[in-house]
């Protein structure tokens, strides 16, 4: 069952689109910016190099997450928004796991668009080598993983179900 049909979002879908990769790029700006202005050099680096990216990430996976064809089925559409809050929630410190690469991981295996897993498999990399080298922090980033490849197991376990289901409407 889907949440919103895709077919009534056909013609809205490339202003939406460009919506996203639009709201992206001024919302990195804008953390950019602050960053620039407000914070010492040490601070500043830290953000930028790994925090900021993961804001135009996200935009960038919604906008082609908008080209899947289940994308508004209710499971795997609460399946990423889990995903997306519990990665959020390590913003504010709560649980023990790396965001980063719970979002990354889930999204690099569960998105279609090449161009995405490129972008998401880099920065998962980048990621992780940071984490090793420069925070000597082994433990997130393995419940991170551990998480993402959960959810994974999830989502294609209802995509499973939404293609059995398609193909028996089908006949």
């Amino acid at each position: 069952m889907e949440i919103i049909s895709q077919n009534k979002l056909k013609p809205y879908l490339p202003f939406l689109k460009w919506g996203l990769i639009i709201m992206g790029i001024c919302l990195t700006a804008m953390l950019l910016f602050k960053d620039l202005y407000f914070y010492t050099w040490e601070e500043k680096m830290e953000t930028i190099i790994y925090s900021i990216p993961m804001v135009f990430i996200f935009f960038l996976w919604l906008r082609y997450r908008l080209d899947e064809k289940h994308t508004f089925e209710y499971q795997l559409f609460l399946i990423d928004t889990t995903v997306v809050g519990l990665s959020a929630l390590r913003l504010l410190g709560l649980l023990f796991h790396s965001g980063h690469v719970l979002f990354l991981l889930y999204t690099l295996m569960t998105t279609e668009n090449k161009t995405y897993k490129w972008i998401s498999g880099i920065m998962l990399g980048f990621t992780m080598c940071l984490k090793i080298f420069y925070w000597g922090d082994f433990i997130t980033q393995v419940i991170g993983g551990t998480m993402a490849l959960f959810f994974v197991w999830l989502r294609k376990k209802f995509m499973n179900k939404i293609s059995v289901r398609c193909a028996s409407l089908d006949l």
